[in-house]
């Protein structure tokens, strides 16, 4: 058991090195070489999958995050599934498995959380920006990211700024900001009441 509990945090480990390895020589001007083909091939196809699902918006390419977090649950999961299945305890097995997926909420709301703050602070700066003649990120104009941001804030923020009174619409990202931390409050509460009553 203990081999295959190895296996499984090897496996994570080197898919997790290969894709960090990736998203930082994507920011280099490395294109060639042993090590670059490597790494490309190794992550690939990881990350190749969630391409498909997770559409590139021309900017920010979040394949890789997502595939990140993949490979973190499905670490998580074989290891509860290796540690508690075996011994016959469906209490402590059923609590681990909701601590991984509560885990893995917490982990998209951080994400999401993170998306939200600098959809705000750009939209909030943008004049400045825009006055400032500073190309962004390779010279994509300070809108252009707000409307690719705006495709994943913008599900959120427009439902809620439309239930919300007029004199607080323009407050929405910062009411969402304040959401999604008390919601990530509360699933930590969660977790540490199931480890409590459950190990």
């Amino acid at each position: 058991m203990s081999t295959i509990i190895f296996a499984v945090n090897a496996t994570y480990y080197f898919l997790y090195f290969v894709i960090i390895s990736r998203m930082v020589i994507g920011f280099t001007t490395l294109r060639y070489g042993g090590f670059y083909n490597f790494i490309m091939k190794s992550s690939e196809m990881v990350i190749a999958p969630f391409r498909t699902l997770v559409k590139n918006n021309g900017l920010i390419d979040f394949s890789p995050l997502f595939a990140l977090l993949f490979i973190l649950f499905a670490k998580n999961i074989l290891l509860a599934v290796l540690l508690y299945l075996p011994t016959g305890n469906v209490t402590a097995f059923s609590a681990a498995v909701i601590i991984v997926v509560i885990d893995m909420v917490d982990l998209l709301l951080g994400f999401y959380l993170a998306l939200v703050i600098i959809f705000y602070f750009v939209k909030i700066q943008i004049n400045k920006i825009i006055r400032s003649n500073v190309p962004m990120f390779g010279g994509f104009s300070p809108d252009r990211l707000l409307f690719m941001l705006g495709r994943w804030i913008n599900p959120l923020a427009v439902p809620l700024s439309r239930n919300l009174p007029d004199s607080l619409k323009k407050y929405a990202e910062i009411i969402l900001i304040f959401m999604i931390i008390i919601v990530k409050l509360l699933l930590k509460y969660s977790i540490s009441y199931i480890k409590i009553n459950s190990f």
